[in-house]
């Protein structure tokens, strides 16, 4: 996550990113909110604690992409 300025000020997982991506794409209002900021000594992907809320709309399959399905079909 990058502030208005460029600076660094936490990191997002790819999968969270791509899900923000889709819900903005489907005209959800997507809010991020700062919940605790810890010490400048802590890595820079973990200074930042925030918050993400988003309404999911109906039909809308979170991680449901190719990449997030089985490699081999279970036995059954």
């Amino acid at each position: 996550m990058n502030t208005r300025t460029s600076a660094r000020v936490g990191y997002l997982p790819d999968c969270l990113v791509e899900m923000i991506h889709e819900l903005r794409g489907l005209d959800a209002a997507v809010e991020v909110t700062p919940e605790h900021v810890n010490r400048d000594t802590a890595p820079p992907h973990m200074r930042l604690l925030c918050r993400l809320v988003a309404p999911w709309p109906d039909g809308y399959e979170p991680l449901s992409g190719p990449e997030y399905q089985p490699i081999a079909q279970s036995a059954a």
